[in-house]
């Protein structure tokens, strides 16, 4: 296995990209026939996952081990979210630890989401001033429009 090759328990060393026989032996095993449905998450991508960040899968590969595109990885893991905690860092994604570990991996976890929320709601924020602004102009135009200004 060359250095930048990361070894994982559940894929094959030295298959790439290319789906081999061994790659396709080690996605059976964990008992994968058919996608998950929307409306029923099944604990697939948990499966794929390591405790503990030092083991976090990179969403690309996650995706190329499910068997999915990498927008329908992210909607699988927002569903699996609902029922157990799914961590992700900039190395990718993870089950927490156990332990003192774990606390702080969640804590690290939750004040990202924390951060990126406060972010989304500066944005919202800002286009709801807009949108008000664009709603009273054309209130004002109606106004002009249907001679409402005759005080």
């Amino acid at each position: 296995m060359n250095t930048k090759e990361k070894s994982h328990p559940r894929r094959q060393p030295g298959t790439g990209q290319a789906e081999t026989a061994a790659g396709q032996a080690a996605i059976s095993t964990c008992n994968f026939t058919t996608a998950p449905t929307i409306s029923q998450p099944d604990g697939r991508i948990s499966a794929l996952l390591l405790r503990g960040e030092e083991h976090a899968v990179p969403g690309s590969e996650l995706a190329r081990m499910a068997g999915v595109t990498p927008r329908k990885l992210r909607v699988m893991v927002d569903l699996e979210r609902l029922k157990r905690p799914i961590c992700a860092s900039d190395r990718g994604y993870f089950l927490p630890d156990d332990g003192s570990k774990g606390v702080l991996e969640l804590r690290k976890f939750l004040r990202r989401q924390d951060s990126r929320c406060a972010a989304n709601r500066r944005v919202t924020r800002t286009a709801r001033v807009a949108l008000r602004a664009a709603e009273t102009m054309l209130l004002d135009g109606q106004c002009d429009l249907f001679g409402g200004d005759d005080g």
